[in-house]
């Protein structure tokens, strides 16, 4: 929900489309929590950790950006209309 709120300010206030400023703002919030998880890389403990959040920031903004988004145009009946 922040997310939506974010990406629709930032349409309105740049005059970009709601899809660029959705893709920007999830990519922006993945990079920060990635940006965050990277302190516990150095701790011998939790550097597993680390890692393992890494790889699922990464693979949840490869779904949110580029699979869900194609399977709905793939069942949308009206491709155009779907973007």
């Amino acid at each position: 929900m922040v997310i939506e709120n974010i990406a629709r300010h930032w349409a309105m206030k740049d005059g970009r489309t709601r899809n660029d400023a959705v893709i920007e703002a999830v990519s922006l919030t993945a990079l920060a929590a990635m940006i965050g998880s990277s302190v516990i890389q150095f701790d011998p403990i939790f550097q597993g950790l680390a890692i393992s959040l890494w790889i699922r920031f990464l693979s949840s903004t490869i779904l949110t950006e580029l699979v869900i988004p194609t399977i709905y145009i793939f069942l949308k009946k009206d491709p155009i209309q779907a973007l």
